[in-house]
């Protein structure tokens, strides 16, 4: 039995999560649910309502980013996900715990919002796919999609945590350009006169 990864489009847990096996060097196939079905979905296959979850070959299922993180590092620990300098290592997991309780929640939010303005959601076909080249093929199961993961995916960066990869996801995402401040009162700057002519 393969190992599968459970997500929903947009989220960056999942994105954090599908870099980590790709590091890893783990062979996964890869189902994304079509929201909302993935609250039952998960429920039902995990106990939890949220993404991602992770079935490895042995049958053991594991949800949430954080937890799956350290039992990837339980079962294949090289290469590491996180520095072996005790200091470097805490400053990291202290990077994880800010993301998972203060940036989470308004990436999921934006997320959110993303999610609704494609709506209605791709049809429930499945698809397989081999690495980041494969092709489309026949796959069952309603409410998502399914693809074969593999080292398609790679990060520059040795520690993947949920903080970063977060920022990943949120960053990729359309976004507004910045914003100028308009001129004192609301009106426009009055024209000014040209170097050396007379002012009338």
């Amino acid at each position: 039995m393969a190992t599968r990864l459970f997500i929903v489009h947009g989220s960056h847990p999942s994105a954090a999560v599908r870099k980590a096996l790709d590091l890893k060097g783990v062979d996964y196939k890869l189902f994304e649910f079509t929201p909302p079905s993935h609250a039952l979905g998960m429920r039902v296959l995990f106990g939890g309502r949220t993404v991602p979850g992770v079935r490895f070959d042995d049958g053991e299922k594991v949800q949430g980013s954080l937890a799956i993180m350290q039992a990837l590092e339980r079962r294949y620990p090289d290469p590491p996900l996180y520095p072996s300098d005790a200091e470097a290592r805490a400053a990291v997991v202290e990077a994880e715990r800010w993301g998972e309780a203060t940036f989470q929640p308004v990436a999921r939010r934006h997320s959110s919002i993303r999610s609704t303005k494609r709506w209605p959601p791709s049809t429930g076909a499945s698809s397989t796919s081999s690495g980041s080249g494969g092709r489309p093929g026949a796959a069952g199961g309603a409410g998502g999609r399914e693809r074969r993961g593999g080292m398609g995916v790679s990060c520059s960066h040795a520690v993947i945590g949920t903080s970063s990869c977060a920022l990943d996801a949120l960053l990729a995402a359309p976004r507004c350009g910045p914003l100028s401040p308009g001129p004192p009162g609301g009106r426009p700057p009055a024209p000014q006169p040209a170097p050396g002519s007379a002012v009338r």
